[in-house]
């Protein structure tokens, strides 16, 4: 059977939606001070949590790619769509950085019950960094995939950010904006122009990834927290005194946090280690799964035991 080449987009977005409904089984809820917070368990062994990225669409999706090298080397693999974001979406309020702090040393204490590694990508690995700080017990070792908060993302909200998140979420204007950047041509373009080096990887399950949950709307509440800096968190003073071992692996072509935040980092704690990919983007989990997976299971190996 031929399709014409201005149908096989539509046929391609079917097939995505299919897939991803065949996976909601996957997916267990988990009680948060009443609210209905998504994750997901694959493996067994010493358990690993894995924080995703914050932005338009943002899910644990981004780190789907580390679960089958987690699991083949013996890791419980802990999955978590934040509240307000993926399958968590739901609260219509405005959230802030220690919220996350809170919730995933939470779902430590309630769902893995034990000492647990942290894998956290961009804001993701700026709350594992906050979390590990504040509560080392908790957490055994960390790999980093380009943490922000050493120098953006650094001033934490005011009342300013406050008024600013209302008139986002409330007023015809904001959602307008919010309507646009979650089209699918914006994620589009957003894709090829920060996420990845080699546009390829925007291909169109990809996109439908983050388009799906922009669509829901109350998607709104979380993404426009970030968006109006609701979100931020200096983690400056908690790296420095981090005691865990801590593993930092960038791309040296992210074009949203650039590896000079990487030598800040450093300059905190000089133990830790940084390793630099290129060429490689925001998503160098995704672009170079088997060299970022092959790090964090070394690490694993070596410091969660």
């Amino acid at each position: 059977m031929r399709y014409s080449k201005s149908l096989l987009p539509s046929l391609a977005l079917i097939t995505c939606t299919a897939l991803a409904a065949s996976e909601e089984a996957a997916w267990i809820p988990w009680d948060y001070q009443g609210d209905a917070v998504a994750y997901r368990l694959d493996g067994a062994g010493p358990p690993v949590l894995q924080v995703h990225g914050i932005g338009a669409g943002a899910s644990s999706a981004q780190t789907q790619y580390q679960i089958p090298a987690l699991v083949d080397a013996g890791y419980r693999v802990y999955s978590i769509d934040l509240l307000g974001w993926g399958r968590s979406i739901g609260p219509q309020r405005r959230f802030t950085g220690p919220d996350y702090l809170e919730l995933i040393s939470a779902f430590i204490d309630e769902v893995i019950t034990e000492p647990t590694a942290l894998v956290g990508h961009s804001l993701g690995g700026t709350y594992a960094i906050g979390v590990a700080a504040r509560n080392p017990q908790q957490v055994t070792t960390l790999v980093l995939n380009a943490p922000v908060g050493a120098v953006s993302f650094t001033n934490e909200p005011g009342r300013f950010n406050e008024l600013i998140w209302r008139w986002f979420v409330t007023s015809t204007g904001g959602r307008a904006a919010y309507a646009a950047l979650g089209s699918w041509p914006s994620l589009r373009f957003f894709c090829r122009n920060s996420l990845y080096v080699d546009p390829s990887f925007c291909n169109v399950s990809t996109i439908f990834d983050y388009w799906r949950f922009t669509q829901q709307p109350d998607s709104i509440f979380a993404a426009a927290s970030f968006l109006t800096g609701n979100l931020a968190l200096d983690i400056r003073t908690d790296f420095a005194g981090l005691e865990q071992p801590v593993l930092l692996i960038w791309g040296l072509d992210n074009a949203f946090t650039p590896v000079t935040e990487g030598y800040e980092l450093l300059a905190l704690k000089p133990a830790a280690t940084l390793v630099e990919v290129s060429p490689g983007g925001a998503m160098v989990n995704d672009e170079h799964s088997d060299l970022f997976n092959t790090l964090l299971v070394e690490h694993l190996d070596t410091h969660h035991q």
